[in-house]
């Protein structure tokens, strides 16, 4: 079931095929889930959570680098159920939208707590928050969503571990030049 979820999203998701990959019966699914809606939104909540529990222990312990790494290889390895969860919130789909109003922010303040500790460990004035999230955002994780929208006849090869450490650290010391007012202003 989750390997469909992946691929399809949510609001594409068939119950009967679902029960049919894991070979059993529309009742026994029924049995164990309820409905569609119930089964969704416990794979997303198993898939947040394990990607949540990583992020936070790595914010404790490793700090910004480590937390900006983790997110580029979560948006490389499911940028495909991103983008069909993107989609699902284009088309309205009331439990993913549901999951991520209640559930999707975490992550986004862990990187925020982390970026604010960096900053101030490194004694870099940090005026515009918003601004360096939405930086270290886009240089993270947006690339591997890009590429897992290319067809795959033309796409290129998603980023290797290296490649990501190497974009990570990039995008944090063009964070630190921008802070530290080595950038001239526009």
């Amino acid at each position: 079931g989750e390997v469909l979820l992946r691929r399809q999203g949510a609001a594409r998701l068939s119950v009967r095929e679902v029960a049919a990959k894991a070979g059993v019966n529309l009742g026994m699914f029924i049995y164990h889930f309820g409905n569609k809606n119930e089964f969704i939104r416990q794979i997303l909540q198993r898939i947040y959570a394990e990607f949540l529990e990583d992020l936070e222990r790595m914010a404790g312990e490793k700090g910004l680098e480590a937390v900006l790494f983790r997110m580029a290889v979560f948006s490389r390895d499911n940028s495909r159920v991103i983008l069909a969860l993107l989609g699902d919130v284009l088309s309205r789909e009331k439990t993913v939208l549901t999951f991520l109003k209640k559930n999707f922010t975490a992550h986004f303040s862990v990187l925020r707590g982390a970026i604010e500790r960096h900053c101030h460990q490194k004694d870099l004035p940090l005026r515009d928050p918003d601004h360096a999230f939405r930086y270290l955002v886009g240089a993270a994780g947006i690339p591997n969503l890009l590429l897992a929208a290319i067809p795959p006849s033309i796409r290129p090869t998603p980023d290797s571990d290296e490649s990501l450490r190497k974009r990570v650290k990039a995008a944090i010391a063009g964070l630190e030049v921008l802070l530290d007012g080595r950038f001239p202003a526009a």
